[in-house]
């Protein structure tokens, strides 16, 4: 997923921990998997031309995201009635006198989604619940299309120069990320459960294969 998100433009990568999280991190192992998470987003930007290398950070807590995210467009994939499409949430802030958003702020869930009380969290800080259609997506294909349809709508604001940070989360063996997209320190935020990995380092066949197994 990191491999991907960095080919698509993000800018930040921010592992998500969600109640739902089954892998635990911490001390010198957290490092090292930091580490090689940033390496794969280098080796991904070296593979296909990217021009703005994402920053990995650590994990952070759901709450924690969504407090700190300072983006105009804030988004969290769910499966729930209330969910719009991305077309709608835009529409209707056009209609309420928001500006176009030249950044934004996405969190894509783990296996089994986000729980009632993190979605409520993400609510009162300010996000949109985003419908991603009447399927049900898998982490890591929830995550690239949420990145690929709200970088689509944040180039038609700014030809250059997107950013986009990228929330995915960790549960039931996925963990989740935030990516920023552009080369210039705009952001989108995407957040799902589910880590995203660019693995193109030197023998990346090998480090794709454990980063498979660790999500």
């Amino acid at each position: 997923i990191i491999q991907k998100a960095t080919e698509l433009g993000v800018s930040i990568i921010v592992p998500l921990l969600s109640e739902r999280t089954i892998v635990q991190l911490d001390g010198e192992d957290l490092g090292k998997k930091q580490q090689k998470w940033q390496r794969i987003a280098i080796e991904a930007c070296k593979q296909c031309g990217q021009n703005w290398v994402p920053e990995v950070t650590n994990p952070m807590k759901v709450e924690a995201f969504a407090r700190q995210s300072r983006d105009p467009l804030k988004l969290i994939a769910a499966i729930s009635p209330e969910a719009q499409n991305l077309k709608t949430i835009l529409a209707t802030r056009g209609q309420d006198g928001a500006p176009l958003a030249a950044a934004a702020s996405l969190m894509i869930g783990p296996e089994g989604d986000f729980t009632p009380a993190e979605l409520s969290q993400a609510f009162s800080h300010g996000f949109a619940p985003l419908s991603l259609g009447p399927i049900i997506l898998r982490s890591e294909t929830a995550a690239i299309y949420a990145l690929s349809i709200t970088g689509h709508e944040l180039r038609l604001v700014k030809t250059s120069g997107l950013g986009v940070v990228f929330a995915i989360g960790v549960g039931s063996g996925k963990l989740i990320e935030p990516h920023r997209l552009a080369p210039e320190p705009k952001q989108l935020h995407i957040v799902p459960a589910g880590y995203h990995y660019n693995i193109l380092a030197e023998g990346g066949d090998d480090l794709y294969q454990e980063m498979i197994k660790f999500c």
